[in-house]
């Protein structure tokens, strides 16, 4: 019996993120690019389009909104739905760890190196502005080094040996708070 582990979400669990873009200058592929096989674009979609939002309640409500999507397989709508988040409410905690995720999953499912890089650097500077708010918050580390580990394995070897050390200066820094991190 094989057992497969759900993707992207075990993922978050070594690596890392870091930057400061809004998600409005996230890369979107051209349409000659093809997204990967088992793309998450393509599963079963509910009803209904997403929230738009305005007042404090509304904007947490667009963040559970955009982790139910995620949930759904629904990158792209999770995305969407978290740049309109961080369009009225910029520091948002919760809403830059969600849009880094999303971002980290984003770049899973594309193809070619260079999109998926330019993900990662989204996901680095969406998790690096969450980490600046709340220094103490082990979800922004744990993104921040999964982006940071994500391009590392991707880049030449300087590039990965300065990012393999920043990946784990972040890791040892959320081992310092949290010993039983299962993402550290």
């Amino acid at each position: 019996m094989s057992i497969k582990s759900p993707p992207v979400l075990m993922l978050g669990a070594g690596l890392a993120l870091a930057g400061a873009l809004s998600l409005g200058a996230v890369p979107t592929p051209v349409v000659a690019q093809q997204t990967a096989a088992g793309n998450m674009d393509t599963a079963p979609v509910p009803t209904g389009p997403p929230t738009t939002l305005a007042t404090p309640s509304e904007v947490d409500a667009g963040v559970a909104e955009a982790d139910e999507l995620f949930r759904a397989h629904r990158v792209d709508e999770s995305l969407a739905l978290l740049d309109d988040v961080l369009a009225l409410e910029p520091e948002h905690h919760g809403a830059l760890v969600a849009a880094a995720r999303s971002a980290i999953a984003k770049g899973l499912l594309s193809e070619g190196t260079d999109v998926q890089n330019e993900w990662y650097r989204t996901a680095e500077a969406t998790a690096l502005r969450a980490v600046e708010m709340v220094p103490e918050g082990l979800a922004g580390l744990d993104w921040l080094m999964t982006a940071k580990g994500l391009r590392a394995v991707q880049s030449g070897s300087t590039d990965a040996a300065t990012l393999g050390d920043e990946v784990f200066d972040l890791a040892h820094q959320i081992l310092a708070a949290d010993s039983l991190h299962p993402g550290a």
